[in-house]
This record gives structure tokens, sequence and C-alpha cells, in this order.
């Protein structure tokens, strides 16, 4: 257990600098252990192995800064390696291939209709993604360090089947684990794949990319059809069982409510969901509407947040309520973790601007939440926007890499002693 636990500290201390470096673009190891707490010793060390990695190198020294006459800045070296992460969505699924600074290098996108396909088709729109981007880039699968998949529902990332629910009736709407992905795609391209849960790969995505940066303790707020949260806590992402952790969505707000597609009665979903802003506002026009698809809705949300930013005083009103529906989940995400921000993120809905939602959440969480919460957290909008999970996959791809135990063989120099 002391061997696991010191390799852990290993691992965790590799991410750490290499996300310092990835952050700053160009740092000094002395600004790198003033920020880590880390020894000079250690820092040496650590650097060392990355460089030998080729996921680090030193880069050309500014010649006006004197105050570092002697040091050589550090930066990520983006020409080695790459990653390669997937977003399955209700609707379509996106490929992205990154370089180690999180730049999108390549981005693929195929759409289709909702429960149009089955999960046999979903594989093989996965495989033709992932064998497109790496033709079109010229991207050999020696340099890629593996592919991050962000998927809705419940997931298992360990290496084991997993457990699924005994009842069809009340079981998880994706059954990814029956699927395979993981072992069937590294089976295709040789290449080590990570599964993960939309929510809680979009919170890592804002941890290396994103509002997350720097901050230790923090809630992904996602608001879409779906509503749901991912969780840093202490620098970590949270995990569940098979992965089902924070479904905020799926809390009752209304013991009397509908029923909703997990089984349970009066869920916050039903009323915070875009479905349910959508469905009030043409019920406030005196329209019915049956069957909409899922882009219809998408479409529907931009229409009605572009009319209430030009003045309409009906889809005022509309988002003006639908922003408190929301606003209770983010004041559940405040009192149950205690988070320093909460990041809201637009899910996959079109390109709706969601700023609008943000001032109604942040009134309610300073009014509602305990107070020793409440004076701390702030309420923000995501930078990465619908591509956070997109940027968690390559986030996680490159987390999975630095915590191979097999990186210590060979020549590389040992970090013993690190803390």
């Amino acid at each position: 257990m002391i061997g696991q636990n010191a390799q852990a500290n290993k691992n965790m201390n590799r991410a750490t600098v290499i996300k310092l470096i990835q952050q700053n673009h160009s740092i000094f190891r002395s600004e790198i252990a003033q920020k880590t707490g880390l020894t000079r010793a250690a820092i040496t060390k650590i650097v060392q192995s990355l460089i030998a990695l080729e996921l680090v190198c030193e880069s050309a020294k500014d010649q006006d800064d004197e105050s570092n006459k002697k040091q050589i800045p550090l930066s990520i070296n983006d020409q080695k390696y790459r990653t390669l992460s997937i977003s399955i969505g209700r609707s379509s699924i996106v490929g992205a291939l990154f370089n180690i600074s999180g730049e999108v290098l390549l981005l693929l996108k195929r759409e289709y209709e909702e429960g149009s396909i089955d999960q046999k088709e979903i594989l093989a729109l996965l495989f033709e993604i992932v064998q497109k981007i790496l033709d079109v880039s010229h991207t050999n699968s020696v340099d890629v360090l593996g592919i991050g998949i962000a998927a809705p529902g419940a997931v298992n990332t360990g290496d084991g089947p997993g457990e699924e629910c005994e009842d069809p009736v009340n079981a998880p709407p994706y059954l990814w684990n029956r699927l395979q992905l993981k072992e069937k795609l590294k089976e295709r391209f040789g290449l080590d794949a990570y599964l993960e849960n939309n929510c809680n790969i979009s919170a890592l995505g804002e941890r290396w990319y994103g509002a997350g940066r720097g901050i230790e303790d923090f809630a992904v707020y996602s608001v879409g059809i779906g509503i749901g949260a991912g969780v840093v806590a202490d620098g970590s992402m949270m995990n569940g069982q098979n992965d089902v952790f924070s479904e905020i969505g799926h809390v009752t707000v209304d013991l009397r409510g509908p029923i909703c597609s997990c089984g349970n009665t009066g869920c916050l979903e039903l009323y915070a969901g875009a479905k349910a802003l959508v469905e009030n506002y043409y019920r406030a026009c005196d329209y019915e509407i049956y069957g909409m698809s899922f882009k219809e809705y998408s479409t529907a949300v931009e229409l009605i947040l572009a009319k209430a930013a030009d003045g309409d005083e009906r889809a005022t009103r509309i988002i003006d309520d639908h922003s408190r529906i929301l606003a209770i989940g983010a004041v559940s995400l405040a009192n149950l973790f205690g988070p320093k921000r909460i990041i809201v993120i637009p899910d996959e809905i079109g390109d709706a601007d969601y700023a609008r939602f943000i001032p109604a959440m942040r009134e309610a969480v300073s009014l509602k939440a305990f107070k020793a919460v409440s004076c701390r957290v702030e309420v923000v909008p995501s930078p990465l926007g619908k591509t956070a999970a997109l940027y968690g996959g390559a986030a996680l791809v490159l987390e999975k890499f630095l915590e191979k135990g097999d990186l210590d063989n060979g020549n590389l120099p040992s970090e013993d002693g690190e803390e």
C-alpha cells in the first residue's frame, strides 16, 4: 500500500507540473517549485522525466528578462504527441484531435436524429471518425497517447465489465459497458481508450483548460435538454458507483410532478431542461408543439434567447422564470459540495448564449445557499461552452498517460523524494 501511495503521489505531481507548464505557456523551474510547494530537487527530477518523455521542452529564453539569467524556461512540446477526444451526444458524435497544449487541430462531426441509430451504429461512427481524423491529419497512431470518450448516462471507467441494472425497465438508457467501447477501439486502432460520463469529463476539461484552472474545488452545472453536474474536490474528479455521481437533474423538486425517464417523480430536469423552456414559451404564445426533434429544440432555445436579448417581453419573462428554476440546481450544488466556483455549461444545445441565466443563479446562491458557502462561491459561464466534454477527453488521456507506472521503467530519472 505504501508503494502504491508513493506511485500515486508521483503520478499526481507529474500531472500537476505539466498542467502548470501548459497553463502558463512558459515557466521557470523555480516558479513551478514556488507554486506547487515541491522542492527544487524534486522539480528537477520531474522535469527531467517529462523532457525524456518528450512532453516538455526547454524554450528560448527571453533576452530582455534580467531576473532569470541562469534559468531556461519550460514549455509544452506540441510537436510530438497528440490526443484524440470523442463526445457522444443525443444527436451527434464529435471527434477532435488535440496537441498537448489543448489546441484543437482537427474537428469532425457526424449528426443523426435522436434515437435513430442503435449502439452498434454508434460504434461504427466512432470507428469512422477516428480513422478519418488520423487520415486527414496524417497522424501516425504511435504518436497518439490515447482516446478519451465522453458519453451520457452511467459508465464503467474501470477495466472490468461493470454492473448493469437487472431490471430492464429501470436500467440506464445507455448500456455502454455492454457495448465495450474501450475494448473495441483499442482492438481496432491499438490505442488505449478511456470512457467517462459526459458531465464528469466536462469538469476535467474545465480543470485543465477552462474556468476551473488553478481551483481545487468547483462544480460544473450542465444545463441543456438534460441537467447534470460534475464535481472536482481537492483537485480530483469525483466518481460514484459506475460513475453515477451528482445527478442533480434527478433530484425531486415536486413530489406530485410527472414521472421522469429515470423512473423518479418530479425531477428538476423536467422543469429546468431546455424542453420545458421551449414548451413554456410556445404555450405562452398559444401554440401546441408535438414531436419536436432535438435539433428543433436546440434551434428554438437559440430563438427564445435571441428574442429576449432584443427586448421581447414574452421571451424575457419565460427566460427569467426558467432562470429561477435553474437556480434551484445551483443552490443545491453549492450546499452539497461547497465549491469555490460553479461553472455553467450549455451541454450540447446549439450556440445559445447562456449568459442570460447566470445572474439569477448568482442571486439565488447568494441569498439561499448556506452562508458559509454563499460568501465565497461564484457562478460563472464556461469559456469552453459545449466543447467542455471534448477538452475533458483530451485531459483524461493525458492524465491516464501520466498515471502509467511503466513510465518509470527504462532510463527515465527517478523522482523519489519529490515531496
